[in-house]
């Protein structure tokens, strides 16, 4: 009885859902996405990250107010972005571009003395590192490493700037990035010290679980068992200075008996 009271009232249009209930909805999906994500599920990861993208055009749709319409520009932006690197796990680059040009659409749109102070410098380098990515994707590493190198400065720039916590990430993903290629160019110690320096200039920023899983991964890879085992334990020190509890332990690599 009661689902077919709720098919009829949305037939009749009388069931409509609010700024608030489209925002939840995404919350949910987005919840989801991180879990298919963590399972490597990529294609399911896809799908609600696309059903979380229809829910937020609703939502701008809705929106009024320039400063509440640029501000859900930049989650455009971002979630395209996502979408995007999803679609590059798939090897559909084509698709990947698609979704990478959106994300310039909304940054321009969100080019307004709303959000300008952040979003300048920001957008600049959310453009290049999606220009990156589809290069990194097919395989060529040189013109990525140039590229990385151009416009790391331009997101030092924006981190100083204190920008929202997804912008930051972008920021930081920049320079992790930057030493990936750096391997897969076979300069092993240009690369951990690119993440070492990283990372002792702002614990804050770019102690994330992706970039201490490498890390020390690349400590493995460079220095005998005793030496990578000290270096590791050097950053894990670190985290304790800096109170940054939400690492876990398993990702400095660290075996029990070292």
């Amino acid at each position: 009885m009661l689902d077919s009271l709720m098919l009829s009232g949305m037939a009749a249009g009388e069931i409509k859902c609010s700024a608030d209930d489209l925002a939840k909805e995404q919350a949910v999906h987005f919840t989801l996405a991180n879990l298919y994500v963590f399972m490597d599920h990529w294609r399911l990861a896809l799908s609600v990250l696309t059903k979380a993208r229809g829910l937020l055009y609703q939502e701008r749709d809705m929106a009024r107010g320039v400063e509440n319409v640029q501000l859900l520009n930049l989650r455009c932006s971002w979630l395209d972005y996502c979408i995007g690197c999803v679609f590059l796990q798939l090897g559909c680059t084509s698709e990947a571009e698609h979704a990478f040009c959106c994300v310039s659409k909304w940054m321009l749109l969100a080019n307004t003395p709303v959000v300008h102070s952040q979003q300048t410098n920001f957008g600049t380098h959310m453009r290049h590192s999606c220009r990156c990515l589809v290069m990194f994707a097919k395989g060529a590493y040189s013109k990525v490493m140039c590229s990385l190198e151009r416009i790391t400065n331009v997101a030092s720039d924006s981190m100083e700037q204190k920008l929202a916590p997804c912008h930051a990430h972008v920021a930081s993903e920049l320079i992790n990035n930057r030493a990936i290629c750096a391997l897969y160019l076979c300069d092993l110690e240009w690369a951990i010290a690119s993440l070492e320096a990283a990372i002792w200039k702002d614990p804050s920023l770019h102690f994330r679980e992706v970039t201490v899983f490498n890390l020390c991964t690349l400590y493995d890879l460079s220095s005998n068992s005793k030496t990578a085992a000290m270096r590791k334990k050097q950053l894990q020190k670190l985290a304790l200075q800096h109170n940054i509890g939400d690492i876990d332990a398993s990702l400095f690599r660290i075996a029990s008996h070292e």
